[in-house]
């Protein structure tokens, strides 16, 4: 074996190990991954106002009501206070008007109880869908991360490899190895 079919071995052997490995191995192969980090979710204190104001902006997220659900539960309960109220001085003032013997006809105007009247149910359902504009909450601004980062390589073992099927490629490897091989051969002198 000469100096030329060495050299052509080794790099034969390189293939074969690359092709082999690559069955394996992703692309990229070699990924480098944060360590000694871990990640910290920055929150901030901000009203209902201002977070429809951010929802696409600085990492809010797209539906804040989930963390004004407190909010909106104890706006919910004023509203039906505020609606037992009302109702309850409306039926008040219609027992009052009876009393006196003048009933009062929904059919004609009549400025004092269209003023006492309450507001229809539709108004209490829409105040109730959202909380007050100054209502406060904690919502998540951003994920940080917290450390210092040291940056370690990982090789990537893959589901679909970069090389699925090594047969052929070794095959062929094989044939031009074998070929090269006996064409590098030293030729010996005719006597």
């Amino acid at each position: 074996m000469n100096r030329k079919q060495r050299v052509l071995t080794v790099i034969a052997l390189i293939a074969f190990a690359v092709i082999g490995a690559f069955h394996y191995l992703d692309w990229p192969p070699i990924t480098f991954f944060r360590e000694h980090t871990i990640p910290y979710t920055a929150w901030e204190e901000t009203t209902w106002a201002e977070a429809n104001q951010k929802r696409s902006f600085y990492g809010h997220p797209e539906h804040p009501e989930i963390y004004f659900q407190d909010a909106i539960k104890q706006q919910v309960a004023i509203i039906k206070h505020e609606r037992a109220v009302a109702e309850k001085r409306w039926h008040d003032y219609l027992e009052q008007r009876k009393a006196r013997g003048d009933p009062w006809d929904p059919d004609k105007f009549d400025a004092e109880a269209f003023l006492l009247q309450p507001p229809p149910p539709s108004y209490f359902r829409g105040r109730a869908e959202t909380p007050p504009d100054d209502a406060k909450a904690w919502i998540p601004r951003e994920k940080v991360w917290v450390g210092k980062p040291v940056w370690s390589p990982q090789l990537r073992l893959a589901d679909q490899p970069a090389i699925a099927d090594v047969r052929m490629p070794w095959f062929m490897l094989g044939v031009i190895y074998a070929g090269s091989f006996f064409l590098l051969a030293d030729r010996k002198e005719k006597r």
